[in-house]
Formats: structure tokens, sequence, C-alpha cells
């Protein structure tokens, strides 16, 4: 029986070293509050940001610690609380680099990533720059090729449209040679059509002698007869 009631002293001394200490909030807007009832927030004492020292007076069974901070004591969630102090300023200097150095190394990083498109731009230009040059080249080149080809066309309708000679000493004599072979192998070629012609003509001619010797003979033969 004595030993249980030993068992029972060591706890409650245990539980009251343990409440009467210091403890810190771990987290942001931690509440403290007049009674143990996390329904709304009207009962809201004070507001706490994490690493807050507070002074625990007691804990209860139900999750909840008896706190005190400036004058105010109150009921804070015991999951809220850490006996853990928190790291010093130098220490959090030395595991997390300063705000000022990962701005400048940010900016030096912008900086470089400008540096690479102007650069990509500069070219981008060149290279428009000659684009712009050969495309004018290609203007001019192809204004130079119609202007050529609309002369050309000029002087061959010229050509085409211009009058016949009309005096003999301003026939080319070489076109007179042209012409008169032209003929000939016309000739040639329609010997056939040409003697068929003139044995026509012939025959025409012919007749008319034929039919007025015959007629001269039969008048002669009724003289005689009479």
């Amino acid at each position: 029986m004595s030993r249980f009631f030993f068992l029972i002293f060591s706890l409650l001394l245990s539980f009251s070293s343990l409440a009467s200490s210091t403890v810190f909030a771990i987290n942001d807007d931690s509440v403290i509050r007049s009674d143990r009832v996390n329904l709304n927030n009207k009962n809201v004492i004070k507001v706490v940001g994490k690493n807050q020292p507070l002074q625990r007076l007691t804990m209860h069974y139900s999750g909840w610690s008896f706190v005190s901070l400036d004058g105010l004591n109150g009921w804070i969630l015991s999951e809220n609380l850490t006996s853990t102090p928190p790291l010093s300023d130098e220490n959090n200097t030395k595991k997390t680099p300063n705000a000022l150095v990962i701005q400048e190394k940010l900016l030096g990083q912008f900086k470089e990533k400008i540096k690479i498109l102007t650069h990509k731009n500069s070219l981008l230009e060149v290279e428009n720059n000659h684009l712009n040059a050969y495309i004018v080249k290609l203007k001019a080149d192809f204004k130079d090729s119609n202007t050529a080809y609309n002369q050309s066309e000029r002087a061959t309708n010229t050509n085409e449209i211009s009058p016949k000679l009309e005096n003999s000493d301003d026939v080319d004599p070489l076109s007179q040679d042209n012409y008169l072979f032209s003929f000939m192998g016309n000739l040639n070629t329609n010997w056939i059509y040409l003697s068929v012609a003139i044995l026509i003509v012939l025959l025409i001619a012919i007749f008319p002698i034929y039919r007025k010797n015959k007629r001269r003979h039969f008048d002669l033969n009724t003289i005689r007869r009479h």
C-alpha cells in the first residue's frame, strides 16, 4: 500500500516540475483562452507568435496548459507548446542564408539571363538586316529583268508590225532568192498538179480550133455535093 502512495506522489511531483516551467509556442497565431473551450473566439485573451516564451503554471489532463504572460493567465493547448528553446540568432544565421545574399544571387541570375537574351536579340537584329537587304536585292533584280523583258517584247512587236518595202530597190536580194527557191521547191513538190493544170489549159485551147476545122470540112463537103 505504501508503495502505491509513493508512486502517486512521485507522479504528482514530476507533473508539478513539468508544469511549472518555461515553454515556447511552436505555431504562429497560438491562442491563449480564458477557459478550456476551443469552439469559438469569444474566450480569446491573447494571440502569441511562434517561439514566444510562456510560463507554464500547471498542466491539465484534458490537454490544456495554464500559462502566464505579462501578467495575463490563460489556457493554451499543450500540443502548441514545447520546452525546447528556439535556436539563437547566431545559429539561425549559420543554418539559414541571409535574405540579402539570396537576393543578390537571384539578381545575378537575372542579370545573366538578361545578358544572354540581349545577345540573342542582337543576333536576330543582324539576321533581320541581312534578310531585308537580300529582299531589296531580289526586288531590284526582278525589276531589271522585267524591264529587259518588256523592252524585248516591244522590239519584237515593232518588227512584226513594220510596213513592207514598196520599192523594188529596197528589197533584200537574199529575200528574193529565198522566195525563188521556195517557189521552185513548191513547183517540184506539186509538179503533178501543175501538169494536170497545163493539160487542161491545152485542151481548152485546142477544142475551139478542132471544132472550127471540123465545121470548115463540113462546109466544103456540102459545097462539093451541090
